[in-house]
């Protein structure tokens, strides 16, 4: 049970949680302050939404896109999403399936994971680095790591309220993500997970989600340390970055109108 419900403050609250940002914390902080009976979850533009959310609830989009009222009504709305830096997305994403007896988001990274590095889970050496980043250079592995906010964030509905494909053009993706941000500053705020808890409160004040926030440590959801960043050089990360080029694009722009 929560320690007392909160009321968000009239209008629905939707969470964007890309994979990896620390979405899960703010989704638990949320859950915890207002109580389940107001949560809902949604996976994708294709999932089935009923009922629809109400004034003052709070809906956690996993897959997340931006513009998702479109799709339900054009009640009062706000997004409050988490972000991080793309590589270091990426980092805790290798971490995450190398730590974990089962794949939690990547099959092809995860295997990577078991078949190359299973002795390295406990401290983490420079040579791990380097063999993630030949792997970097597989078309499928680059496929399924790269464009994630571009993805994200350049969702967008026709008048019937069907998503637009976008997948095949990532120019185009990345200027509709853009777009989507510019059209929603005034409703929208961010997470950073370099300063997760600061820019949270900053981010419910900005929004006017509630009268009144306290961060409580219980809410926090993560579980792995940044000790794998020990052998991680400069060098190592100026290699991987090139690869998220697209991710960048986005992530600059959210950096550069939102903080």
């Amino acid at each position: 049970m929560p320690h007392s419900v909160k009321k968000i403050n009239n209008f629905i609250l939707y969470q964007i949680h890309p994979p990896k940002t620390g979405g899960s914390s703010l989704r638990s902080c949320f859950r915890n302050l207002i109580g389940e009976a107001k949560c809902g979850t949604i996976g994708s533009p294709y999932s089935k939404i009923d009922p629809l959310p109400q004034i003052g609830q709070f809906v956690h989009c996993h897959n997340g896109f931006i513009n998702i009222h479109k799709k339900l009504n054009y009640a009062d709305y706000r997004y409050i999403i988490s972000i991080r830096d793309p590589v270091d997305k990426f980092l805790s994403l290798c971490m995450q399936e190398l730590h974990n007896p089962k794949k939690t988001y990547n099959e092809l990274l995860h295997n990577i994971m078991e078949s190359k590095a299973p002795q390295w889970k406990i401290e983490v050496p420079s040579i791990f680095w380097d063999t993630i980043i030949n792997e970097l250079n597989n078309p499928k592995f680059k496929i399924l790591l790269n464009n994630l906010y571009p993805i994200i964030f350049s969702v967008d509905f026709d008048n019937n309220k069907n998503p637009i494909d976008l997948k095949n053009n990532t120019e185009l993706q990345i200027q509709n993500s853009i777009s989507n941000l510019q059209q929603l500053t005034k409703k929208t705020s961010f997470v950073f997970t370099h300063d997760f808890i600061p820019s949270l409160s900053k981010a419910i004040k900005k929004l006017n989600i509630f009268d009144d926030f306290e961060w409580r440590d219980a809410y926090n959801t993560l579980t792995t340390k940044n000790s794998y960043k020990t052998n991680l050089t400069q060098k190592h990360k100026q290699q991987i970055k090139p690869y998220f080029s697209a991710d960048y694009a986005v992530y600059n722009f959210i950096i550069n109108n939102f903080i």
